[in-house]
């Protein structure tokens, strides 16, 4: 397994996509083992780390290329004015899910974004709701549950494994990945959205660390490279508006001191609204 950028069409433009090999790894050998291995192996992959940094992304555009079905358990699955009626919804899409294999023979994967923000202990003031309870406990007898062929891998993402119910997490129901990319990771996927060298995308990932760490700002994700990009984007569909050019066929390249200066002026903007919010 390698680190692997693949590319798609976008409005006539190429887009490639950075896939990290230690998210490859992760993915391939959790739903391989729940389909495959005969040895007991926990159902629930967490992949845990900052926001903003792609592990979403990531997870579903890997499991895209492998050919798996994604079963999405969305936020509004997961809480309602009728005690009872989201455990039903979830149980319906999971079952549905064991349906679709069994007549495609396609892989499936349940995937739940943010998953301690939808049932995790955010501190003392914190209360489970009795939905929240139910889908616990419906998720607890999955995870213990021998008969594996009747089951479905399920992969959470979130950014604090620490506030879920604790023996979910444990180890025997819940495998673990952590992501928090590295200079080089990070740099290798800001050279997916802009068009420059590994090298040069290096240097603007270190420059813009040391320029947030100097003025007590954090570092930027990459969430923040994909806003950038389409900023500078806006400006030049903007720009070419007022020149009267509104051909489809945009071309855009912006150079290395442009996106470098745009990138301090927005960590700079999003300082203030940060400020003027607090305020």
């Amino acid at each position: 397994v390698v680190n692997t950028c693949f590319s798609y069409y976008v409005s006539m433009h190429i887009v490639n996509i950075y896939i990290s090999k230690e998210i490859q790894k992760a993915v391939y050998t959790h739903v391989f083992k729940v389909y495959e291995s005969e040895i007991a192996c926990p159902l629930i992959l967490g992949i845990f780390g900052p926001s903003g940094e792609g592990k979403t992304f990531q997870c579903r555009k890997y499991l895209e290329s492998e050919g798996y079905g994604i079963v999405d358990m969305t936020a509004d699955m997961f809480e309602d004015a009728e005690a009872g009626n989201p455990i039903k919804n979830i149980e319906k899409r999971y079952l549905a899910a064991i349906s679709t294999y069994q007549r495609t023979r396609q892989r499936q994967v349940i995937i739940i974004d943010d998953i301690d923000t939808l049932i995790g202990n955010w501190g003392p003031l914190y209360q489970y709701t009795i939905n929240t309870q139910l889908i616990i406990q419906f998720l607890m007898n999955l995870t213990e549950s021998t008969a594996r062929e009747e089951y479905i891998p399920i992969i959470f993402t979130g950014n604090d494994f620490t506030k879920i119910y604790s023996p979910l997490t444990r180890h025997g129901r819940m495998a673990y990945c952590i992501w928090n990319p590295t200079l080089h990771e990070k740099s290798l996927i800001v050279s997916t959205i802009f068009p420059f060298s590994e090298t040069e995308c290096e240097q603007i990932v270190s420059q813009l660390n040391k320029y947030a760490s100097k003025n007590n700002m954090s570092c930027p994700s990459v969430a923040f490279y994909k806003q950038l990009y389409l900023s500078l984007l806006d400006e030049k569909i903007w720009e070419n508006k007022m020149n009267g050019e509104n051909n489809t066929k945009l071309v855009f390249y912006p150079s290395f001191n442009e996106v470098l200066d745009a990138a301090k002026l927005l960590l700079n903007k999003e300082r203030d609204i940060s400020k003027n919010y607090v305020q």
